[in-house]
């Protein structure tokens, strides 16, 4: 992926900045599933996703490990749409209690089968 920073930001990088930016810097990435394969992780408790312009597309990455809570500021948005409510969406989609504060911060918890 190619992401973007401002000349004088030194510490982070974003798909969501101006590609017109001179400061061009491009990563290899791979999907969260595959990650915590090769990590052999059964089960995860808490993750904090913080991705600079690319929560939601991680987590469409996020399909076979289901943490039991989530934590992501999802203050980047592409397109019409916010972030934090298509990430609200697709969460509830998948069986997540979700909570938004000041629509930029996304809170998530699994919601537990019953037996």
């Amino acid at each position: 992926m190619v992401f973007y920073k401002k000349e004088d930001d030194h510490q982070s990088a974003s798909l969501v900045l101006s590609s017109e930016n001179k400061n061009k810097l491009e990563f290899e990435v791979d999907c969260l599933d595959n990650i915590s394969n090769e990590a052999n992780t059964k089960h995860v408790d808490f993750m904090i996703i913080q991705l600079n312009g690319v929560k939601y597309e991680a987590l469409e990455g996020l399909n076979i490990v289901k943490p039991k809570n989530l934590s992501i500021a999802a203050r980047y948005d592409s397109g019409t749409e916010k972030t934090s409510r298509k990430i609200l969406n697709l969460l509830e989609n998948r069986g997540y209690f979700v909570k938004l504060v000041e629509e930029e911060y996304v809170f998530a918890e699994l919601k537990m089968k019953r037996v």
